[in-house]
């Protein structure tokens, strides 16, 4: 820190005279205590300096000397320490709090044998890691915003068409999780061709209070559900309703998986047929900003008094299909089957999934400089660079691919995002077998998603993941996700957060209020992993921890991002056009006739322009 004194405030603020010799014993006093191996306190106004953007404290109201304290500097003890294969640094923006060089260091300190670096989105970080004087290995990354561009938009289209009807439903729910939320309202609408031909509407008892929040949202209290069915009468009935149709919603993943996770609780069979309009819409009304319910009710000029209760928002969404469907007739394509095959996702506005990819050896190198740049030049759309999972599967050959399980309201890997979403575990089986390798998370990464999802639930889903590799006979491994160094540094990440408009406001009896993000993404040493995961048992935890970490970094070459020597641009014939033009200056400033002395101060010159590379250089600056 510097410490610049460029105004001393004496006694209560008010102005004081001083003579020189007192001056003099003054300044003697600050000299002698603010010295190396001194500890300090000082009163004065931090800030960035504005000539060298270095962090200052000037106006300096009070300087005392202080006991000496330290930091609780942690150690790794264990013998064979883990490698940490998800890792940020400030380069992931907004987000990294810690430099690349900072983190490689303590991987260093603590004596890991590697570490990888995964920025969001961007490779910036891979060059100061590089220059990292003896650094343990260095496994170079990105955790990427996948586009799966190969998904189909009608999930288990069967031999139906658009003639066969639509069921369009929504619920209303007590939260967001489908393990620890219920629901509360069940509205459906049956479509045959542009008719309603029946519905379905009921309230659910909850059988707990329904949260103020949900209250305010839906204008559903419990009064009004407390004499209704249970879930275990209302949704035998609805599946009923809805046998052998195709079930219609929008942000379909909510409502399905849901219905599909208390589905399961009560052993009932669920394998629709479906349809999402969310992705549809992405599709063929692409320009629309944003692609809520709202936004398109209000697009299509669709009445929609009571948005968030289920039988309106299901009408109204039931309107939406039947325009989507003359869109789609007229690009002839007659059944779900074909609407897979022939619309394509809109990749600009599609939901990405995080991926965590890391470099095996030099040509995994180009690959994901390749990934990278076209992510950002071809695809970025909605403020993420994406890339295409099409594309990723064609150039993995030297890459290793694990899906994230970060989880947050706009950040989810797929298989945590299909698990929390009730998706039926043979679906994540079958998308499981896409990646290398899987990871899993320490429980107070999650920790500000306690009403989503249970600590029982993240032990219970930690271990779905674990027995699931096993299974498919690939490596798991523990990671961390840190996001900078030490645990109190969660604080300085959420005033990240909140610059980059990354924190979510809620609504309090005092107003707005900024969500304050209480997970631990610190740096974590062996022992700590060890602890976070001591509920798998000692085994499991030291095989995921620290043993299969190292499975993985020994699949990874050491890799340079920049390579050994000088590498200038280079322009046929620019040498001797460089030449030319320099002499042809040197005719107008001095004649023909001119000096031999000044003939070899030009070679002297050109000779170290040229004979070094810069030919190109010269010659883009002259046409400049």
């Amino acid at each position: 820190l510097n410490l610049k004194i460029n105004t001393i405030y004496i006694g209560g603020g008010t102005p004081s005279i001083l003579s020189a010799e007192e001056i003099k014993k003054l300044l003697d006093t600050i000299k002698e205590n603010i010295v190396k191996g001194n500890y300090i306190k000082v009163n004065g106004l931090a800030m960035i300096d504005k000539f060298d953007s270095e962090l200052t404290i000037t106006s300096v109201k009070g300087i005392k000397k202080c006991e000496k304290f330290e930091e609780n500097i942690r150690t790794d003890n264990e013998p064979l320490k883990r490698v940490e294969l998800h890792c940020h640094t400030k380069m992931s923006d907004f987000d990294g709090v810690s430099s690349a060089s900072d983190i490689i260091n303590q991987a260093k300190n603590w004596g890991m044998d590697a570490i990888a670096i995964t920025d969001h989105g961007n490779i910036q970080a891979f060059t100061e890691a590089s220059h990292v004087k003896n650094p343990p290995k260095i496994i170079y990354g990105v955790e990427g915003y996948l586009v799966d561009d190969l998904k189909e938009l009608v999930s288990n289209p069967a031999d139906k068409t658009l003639d066969d009807g639509f069921i369009v439903f929504d619920i209303e729910t007590t939260g967001f999780s489908p393990f620890n939320d219920k629901i509360i309202e069940i509205g459906a609408v049956k479509m045959k061709g542009k008719e309603i031909i029946d519905t379905f509407s009921t309230f659910v008892n909850p059988e707990i209070p329904i949260p103020e929040n949900i209250v305010e949202l839906t204008s559903i209290t419990d009064f009004m559900v407390q004499d209704s069915e249970t879930i275990e009468k209302v949704l035998p009935e609805f599946l009923e309703f809805c046998k052998d149709t195709v079930l219609v919603a929008h942000n379909a993943k909510f409502d399905i998986g849901f219905i599909t996770q208390k589905a399961k609780e009560l052993s009932l069979e669920f394998q629709p047929s479906s349809i999402d309009t969310l992705p549809l819409a992405k599709i063929l009304i692409p320009d629309l900003k944003g692609f809520g319910l709202a936004k398109i009710v209000k697009h299509y000029d669709i009445k929609l008094d009571n948005h968030h209760r289920a039988v309106d928002d299901a009408q109204a969404t039931a309107e939406i299909l039947q325009k989507f469907i003359n869109q789609i007739l007229s690009k002839g394509i007659y059944t779900l089957k074909e609407i897979n095959e022939q619309l394509q996702p809109n990749i600009q506005n599609a939901e990405t999934q995080n991926v965590i990819i890391l470099v095996k050896n030099q040509e995994g190198l180009k690959a994901i400089y390749e990934l990278v740049s076209r992510s950002h030049v071809e695809f970025f759309g909605k403020k993420r660079p994406r890339i295409p999972k099409s594309l990723l599967s064609g150039m993995r050959k030297d890459l290793l691919l694990c899906s994230s399980t970060t989880l947050s309201e706009r950040n989810a890997g797929e298989l945590v995002n299909l698990y929390t979403h009730g998706t039926d575990l043979n679906e994540i089986e079958e998308k499981a077998d896409y990646y290398d390798y899987f990871e899993i998370q320490p429980v107070s990464n999650y920790a500000d998603l306690e009403k989503e999802i249970s600590v029982s639930e993240i032990h219970k889903m930690n271990k779905y993941f674990y027995n699931l590799a096993k299974k498919l006979n690939k490596p798991i491994v523990a990671t961390g996700d840190a996001h900078y160094l030490e645990e109190r540094e969660f604080l300085n990440r959420n005033v990240l957060l909140m610059g980059g408009g990354n924190l979510w406001k809620t609504e309090t009896e005092n107003g707005k209020k900024y969500k304050i993000y209480d997970r631990k993404l610190y740096f974590r040493t062996t022992e700590e992993m060890l602890e976070e995961f001591k509920y798998l048992g000692e085994e499991i935890a030291y095989e995921v921890v620290v043993e299969n970490t190292h499975v993985i970094n020994s699949l990874i070459e050491k890799v340079r991002p920049i390579p050994e020597g000088f590498f200038p641009p280079e322009i046929e014939g620019a040498e001797d056009e460089v030449r030319e033009i320099t002499y042809k200056k040197l005719e107008e400033l001095y004649g023909k006739n001119i000096d031999i002395s000044l003939k070899e101060r030009v070679e002297k010159e050109l000779n170290a322009i040229i004979n070094n590379g810069f030919a190109v250089l010269y010659l883009t600056a002259q046409k400049l």
